[in-house]
């Protein structure tokens, strides 16, 4: 039989004692810095992606197209990207 104790891991004295108070007030900073990164960046795109559909008229269906194909073609090329990378670790 197999048991463990997971009761108050999170609170454990252990978990963070080699962290002082200011590494872990910069880490926490970040992650705040980043979070907000990635918030307005969402944001913006979904934005711009709003105007220009908005204000191209009789070329929306076309406009919505174009970027969906830009965004596949991207995210193709950055899967080709990883593969390759992967695939070269694994032959090394």
């Amino acid at each position: 039989r197999f048991l463990a104790d997971v009761e108050n891991v999170w609170d454990s004295p252990s978990a963070d004692t080699s962290w002082s108070h200011s590494r872990r007030r910069r880490k926490t900073l970040l992650l705040a810095f980043w979070f907000m990164v990635l918030a307005t960046s969402y944001a913006g795109e979904r934005s711009t992606f709003k105007f220009l559909v908005d204000e191209s008229g009789p070329f929306r269906l076309f406009s919505v197209e174009m970027v969906t194909a830009i965004h596949a073609i991207l995210l193709g090329v950055g899967l080709l990207i990883s593969w390759c990378l992967h695939k070269r670790q694994l032959e090394q």
